[in-house]
């Protein structure tokens, strides 16, 4: 009898050692799960430095690297070197109100001096000149100011201080200028509006295409010319972080030349184009601005 106690007791013994083992492992096990459900609730609201870093930003602002830094400074205003925007032609946009372009100004020739007669921007200011061409706005005083004295352009913008400039020159002087002479010349002109109105806008226009006919009576006055020109311009707006309006494309007949229905004397519009001009300006501004 007492052997079997014995024999039970030693059993027991063993029974209640293999207990205690499976207790502590499944202890263990327990806190290890509650140990990893509790870092997993901590990295899902803390996050790491990677998804903090993943985020969505305006086409101006620099990229912050993923495993760099975020700032805590809003995005600069000031555009990067390079960027797109200034590299081609301005992509159609809502419609601006006209309250918009209340602020701005339009430089040119003959061709602009229409804008004041004819557009649906009774609001804006028009400073242009019949006749003149790059070579002879910055010195020439063929507007008049506040005061109605003459002055030149330049000096008229001035004493406007736009927020906007747009600037439509060239026709005058491309039969007889070479490309290279006008870039150079338009560099000028560019210069010194902005010197003069630091914090402008500056939209660049195309200049428009002529007639065939007006084409075959001039020696110079040429589609080809004029598109070499505006590819040129569509650079040079780059360069001087100024956007770039292709209105050519928008006045132009599908041949590219201007078609004989909407001009006076294959240069000059009709009353009713300034109308499409103007709206298709309106459509194509900066949406950063």
């Amino acid at each position: 009898m007492a052997d079997k106690r014995s024999v039970f007791n030693k059993k027991a013994k063993t029974y209640k050692v293999h207990l205690n083992s499976s207790l502590a492992g499944l202890s263990t096990l327990a806190l290890f799960l509650v140990a990893a459900l509790v870092l997993s609730i901590v990295w899902l609201f803390s996050g790491n430095d990677t998804n903090k870093n993943i985020i969505a930003q305006r086409p101006d602002s620099v990229s912050s690297s993923i495993s760099g830094s975020q700032s805590s400074q809003p995005s600069s205003s000031k555009l990067p070197a390079g960027d797109e925007r200034f590299s081609k032609p301005l992509a159609q946009s809502a419609m601006r109100e006209t309250a918009y372009f209340t602020d701005a100004v339009f430089v040119g020739d003959s061709i602009t001096t229409g804008i004041d007669l004819y557009s649906s921007l009774t609001n804006t200011n028009v400073v242009a000149s019949t006749g003149i061409n790059l070579e002879t706005v910055l010195t020439a005083k063929s507007v008049r100011n506040k005061a109605g004295d003459k002055v030149t352009i330049p000096e008229a913008v001035k004493e406007i201080a736009p927020k906007k400039i747009y600037i439509m020159l060239g026709t005058n002087g491309i039969d007889w200028m070479s490309v290279d002479s006008m870039i150079d010349q338009y560099q000028k002109v560019f210069d010194t509006l902005k010197k003069d109105n630091q914090e402008a806008i500056f939209y660049i226009q195309s200049i428009p295409p002529v007639t065939k006919q007006k084409e075959k009576n001039s020696n110079g006055l040429n589609l080809k010319k004029i598109n070499e020109f505006n590819l040129r311009l569509l650079k040079f707006a780059e360069k001087n972080k100024a956007y770039f309006v292709d209105v050519h494309s928008a006045l132009a007949s599908e041949d590219g030349y201007l078609s004989p229905d909407i001009s006076t004397d294959g240069v000059h519009f009709n009353s009713s184009v300034y109308t499409s001009w103007i709206e298709y300006v309106r459509r194509h501004t900066s949406r950063y601005e």
